[in-house]
């Protein structure tokens, strides 16, 4: 099986910073991938970590809490991985949370000791890719969909008040569009000690293709444009071209990241 891959992130049309903070990492030879825009790799005995972060707390600190837990995330994979657990699903699993627990600490620390960072704090998503399953970790409401056959699904559950509501069944998916707390996280990374992270595992096919993003995307392109884009045979750079164009679009309101990934024979 092999993995092509695109990263990319744009400050969007009102935010004068980019707070939203990415990662694509070869797990296996232990190092960042050079080229985030166009990548073609072998999943033959390898893996690849896939991060998205959506910092908040004001310009400054969204920035800071989104690439201190993407720099957290890449020293753990850098002196824990080992290669053994991908034999074994469940531990690499308990690996990858136990990767965004210290991403949680190290935020908790620095606004510690800058006062000024308090209350600062990130959502994640890291997916864990490698031959026939995906695994994956989640804090927030950045999102990861999964098209096969043509349907997209999204695997994430967004940890908002909103979709608490749909979950009540107080609101539904309709009215939580443009809802005035359709943006109040529940939970994020470094805004407490506690945290709950979701686990979910999947398998993967070749003719899969997998989209983490960013509210910034998924707040602004409907699931039947994600879908559309997803499956039109081009590229994954020209996909994520398409898709964060759409989003600035429909205004851009908020910075916009998407990775995409393709998974062939």
């Amino acid at each position: 099986m092999t993995i092509d891959l695109s990263a990319l992130s744009d400050v969007g049309l009102q935010r004068k910073a980019n707070e939203d903070s990415l990662l694509l990492w070869d797990l296996t030879r232990g190092g960042e991938l050079s080229d985030p825009a166009n990548i073609s790799a072998d999943l033959q005995g390898r893996a690849y970590l896939l991060v998205v972060a959506d910092g908040m707390g004001g310009e400054v600190g969204g920035q800071i809490a989104s690439q201190t837990a993407v720099d957290a995330v890449k020293r753990y994979a850098q002196s824990e991985f080992d290669a053994g657990l991908l034999a074994e699903p469940e531990k690499l699993t308990s690996w990858l949370a136990r990767a965004i627990e210290d991403a949680n600490r190290n935020i908790l620390e620095r606004a510690r000791q800058e006062t000024a960072l308090k209350g600062m704090g990130t959502t994640m998503t890291a997916a864990m890719v490698f031959p026939k399953r995906l695994l994956l970790v989640h804090v927030g409401d950045s999102r990861l969909y999964h098209l096969r056959d043509g349907q997209l699904r999204q695997l994430t559950v967004d940890h908002t008040r909103v979709q608490q509501l749909i979950a009540m069944g107080r609101l539904s998916p309709q009215e939580a569009r443009g809802h005035e707390h359709q943006n109040l996280l529940l939970q994020a990374v470094g805004t407490d000690h506690s945290l709950e992270i979701d686990r979910v595992s999947a398998g993967l096919e070749p003719g899969d293709k997998l989209l983490l993003c960013t509210d910034g995307l998924h707040g602004l392109v409907e699931e039947e444009e994600m879908q559309r884009i997803l499956s039109n045979g081009k590229p994954p750079a020209e996909q994520c071209h398409a898709l964060i164009e759409r989003a600035k679009a429909r205004g851009g309101s908020d910075n916009i990241t998407a990775i995409i990934a393709h998974i062939r024979k």
